[in-house]
């Protein structure tokens, strides 16, 4: 991405996923809010753009893998896995990184729900 604001703005939102995000989906009285969601449509958009470098599809795939790999009591249930992962997608479409990238992203996610692999 050429663009400093993008660039900043990209950044950003890898820096506010990785702080951790509120957890909750939807709340009663106020609505939605889904913020791992939002923040996996966010990267998913910056995912589809052209000008997104190399190294900024990296690192977003790491902070997706950050959220989607760790032991934890927390359950996504309302489709924020998928939209993290629809955010994945969009990078390994582009096929901008070395293939050895992608398998050890993947290989990643082989843990079973009691730690082993």
């Amino acid at each position: 991405m050429d663009s400093a604001s993008g660039t900043k703005w990209l950044q950003e939102t890898i820096d506010a996923l990785l702080a951790g995000c509120d957890l909750r989906g939807y709340v009663d009285g106020k609505g939605w809010a889904h913020a791992v969601a939002h923040m996996a449509d966010t990267l998913c958009q910056f995912a589809r753009i052209p000008l997104t470098a190399m190294d900024q599809q990296g690192h977003m795939l790491e902070a997706i893998a950050g959220w989607l790999t760790p032991s934890s009591d927390a359950v996504f249930v309302q489709d924020e896995g998928g939209r993290l992962m629809r955010a994945a997608y969009f990078p390994m479409l582009r096929d901008d990184l070395p293939r050895t990238t992608y398998v050890d992203w993947l290989g990643g996610f082989k843990a079973t729900l009691d730690g082993r692999t």
